[in-house]
């Protein structure tokens, strides 16, 4: 499954505008890099790196991670003031209100998501930018990702139009200048197509017109808030902001919302290389039922023999209480003597341990 493009992310916070305001209650571990967190009565969906929306599927959560721990502890009731998106990236920040600190000064924290690459989450202090705690500590040559170091946001190459993504990348195809742009790859190509411009034209040979074209399709792309699923053979291939000409051989549904489109390919969307992985705590129930049947299997078979027994002793139960009526009246020590052993010697009686009085009768 494909990762959420960057003009997927601008629509999403546009969505999520309508939770500011609300309270912060719960986040859940559902995976690796994979959180599920409660604002108001909506359940916001992130897999690190991979895709962020709200959702309406509740998958079963594992038991909570240390990050998970200390941003419920951090965020308890917080109120949800502004959502954002980083310099039009991959990155999505949470501004909540906390309350007031011990000192009694107004604490402001952000939620922070960067989506790109692997992913992460870095939960920010507001007052002095330090961060509390982070899904994963990271280090480049110009910044930090470390408890307690300030967090700095990672420097931004995206270009506002056509003409500055082409001097960021001059000479070079012009589907790798237009890259630099705030769509992502699904959408530059679509871009191109709608211009009939090929991805490996020199960024140096595109003319005045072509340039043109390109500006007032991006404003199109760009300026779209719509929400469709891609069709095809009964099967949902791809999601998207607007119709795509890239897949005109599917059948194009719309949807509400971009998390509803989202939600839709996620959950039942199919490709041939998707890799279905279950949940560490899907495989310990499978492990604790398979035990539990084994467990059940062992038990119904010591309860037929445990019946067996119980019927074999019930059918001859005169025989065994006259041998164990005679033990206790002489005592399993004298039993062995012959005059009192007379009795029961065709029952086939034999002490098997004397001190925990302990007999064996064949009948």
């Amino acid at each position: 499954m494909r990762s959420m493009e960057n003009l997927e992310y601008s629509v999403i916070v546009a969505e999520l505008q309508s939770l500011i305001g609300k309270h912060f209650s719960n986040i859940q571990l559902l995976g690796e890099g994979r959180y599920r967190l409660r604002i108001g009565n909506s359940d916001i969906t992130a897999e690190l790196g991979k895709r962020l929306y709200i959702t309406k599927y509740i998958d079963e959560p594992l038991e909570a991670d240390n990050f998970a721990k200390k941003v419920k502890k951090e965020l308890d009731n917080a109120r949800l003031m502004k959502i954002e998106q980083k310099n039009n990236d991959r990155i999505i920040v949470f501004e909540f209100d906390a309350g007031k600190n011990e000192s009694g000064k107004k604490q402001m924290l952000f939620l922070i998501f960067e989506m790109f690459a692997k992913g992460n989450v870095i939960l920010v202090s507001g007052e002095d930018k330090t961060t509390i705690v982070a899904y994963r500590e990271e280090r480049w040559a110009d910044r930090e990702i470390k408890r307690n170091v300030k967090y700095s946001f990672p420097k931004s190459n995206i270009a506002g139009n056509i003409k500055d993504a082409r001097k960021a990348s001059p000479g070079k195809y012009i589907v790798v200048c237009l890259m630099k742009l705030p769509l992502g790859k699904i959408y530059v190509k679509e871009l191109l197509a709608r211009c009939g411009i090929d991805e490996k034209k020199p960024e140096s040979e595109l003319t005045e017109k072509e340039a043109c074209k390109l500006e007032r399709e991006l404003k199109n792309i760009a300026g779209t808030h719509d929400a469709f699923v891609f069709v095809k053979d009964d099967e949902i291939s791809d999601y998207g902001v607007c119709p795509l000409i890239i897949y005109a051989k599917t059948t194009a549904e719309k949807r509400k919302t971009i998390s509803e489109s989202a939600d839709d390919y996620y959950f039942k969307g199919k490709e041939p290389d998707i890799e279905l992985k279950k949940s560490e705590k899907l495989v310990k129930l499978e492990r604790r039922l398979a035990e539990q049947e084994k467990t059940l299997t062992e038990t119904l078979a010591q309860e037929k023999e445990l019946k067996e027994t119980g019927d074999f002793i019930y059918g001859n139960y005169e025989i065994i209480e006259h041998v164990l009526s005679k033990a206790k009246y002489v005592g399993i020590q004298n039993l062995e003597n012959p005059e009192n052993n007379k009795e029961l010697r065709r029952y086939e009686t034999k002490i098997t341990d004397k001190k925990k009085k302990e007999i064996e009768i064949e009948v």
